[in-house]
């Protein structure tokens, strides 16, 4: 079995709406599950915004353009006033690696705008930027959608094939980059 490269890997992932970032993260987490010392860990930065937006707005969890809109609005406050998501972020990246000392760690961090995922960039250690694309006729009314291509990516990801075709790409990515 091949060994990872570096121990640590932070993973900034971005892409518009259903474009299969977290079928990315899913495909990349399947295919070390025979690997005793690998931890892939998915984060959200706006898993706190949607619960805020539940339980203070009534949104109903339907991601059509009123609720993207409305969990855009409420992120771009959280980062202005709070600087909300990196701080969380990484927060849970530090008490992860430290409880998990031994572990080769793989972070996918889902961040949207191109001045956070700067942020994300210079500040963890060994970190890398993905952009997932795909071929949609989708139309964004929120700034978080509109700018996913106003940053220049470490890697692009372009998905437009089946399932299978996806899974090959993540394992060609997986060898490539992240195995020695």
């Amino acid at each position: 079995m091949k060994q990872l490269k570096k121990p640590i890997w932070n993973f900034i992932i971005n892409g518009s709406a259903r474009v299969g970032k977290d079928t990315f993260v899913e495909l990349f987490s399947d295919f070390f599950k025979d690997y005793n010392k690998v931890i892939v860990n998915n984060i959200s930065t706006v898993g706190y915004i949607k619960a805020i937006a539940r339980d203070s707005f009534g949104w109903d969890d339907v991601k059509d353009e009123k609720g993207r809109q409305l969990l855009s609005d409420l992120l771009d406050a959280d980062v202005k006033y709070q600087n909300g998501p990196f701080k969380r972020t990484t927060s849970i990246i530090s008490k992860f690696k430290m409880m998990n000392s031994t572990m080769n760690i793989i972070n996918f961090i889902h961040s949207r705008e191109p001045s956070e995922i700067k942020k994300y960039k210079n500040e963890l250690e060994n970190s890398r930027t993905i952009l997932i694309r795909r071929e949609l006729n989708d139309s964004y009314s929120n700034h978080a959608d509109q700018n996913v291509e106003n940053y220049i990516y470490d890697f692009i990801i372009n998905n437009n094939g089946t399932i299978q075709d996806y899974k090959k790409l993540v394992h060609s990515f997986i060898d490539s980059h992240i195995l020695k």
